[in-house]
């Protein structure tokens, strides 16, 4: 099963706009139409806006790779 390390940013004045949940959420849905992958994501640990649309979008937090200042998240697509 392949791995997708997935990263964004947008400038502060798109935040909140849903922007990012969205594309996520089409990627995902493309993704499912062509087998199994695994998406990795990682965000900063005082990010938590950027986490919610992580675990939003059906994200898992991976309590065993998760650092004081980074979290990180998995999404197994089959």
């Amino acid at each position: 099963m392949p791995t997708i390390h997935l990263g964004y940013f947008f400038g502060e004045q798109y935040w909140g706009q849903g922007y990012a949940t969205e594309i996520i959420n089409g990627l995902v849905s493309d993704l499912g139409n062509k087998g199994e992958s695994r998406l990795l994501a990682g965000v900063d640990a005082d990010n938590i806006a950027s986490a919610r649309v992580l675990e939003k979008v059906g994200f898992k937090k991976l309590h065993e790779r998760t650092t004081v200042s980074r979290s990180f998240f998995e999404l197994v697509i089959s």
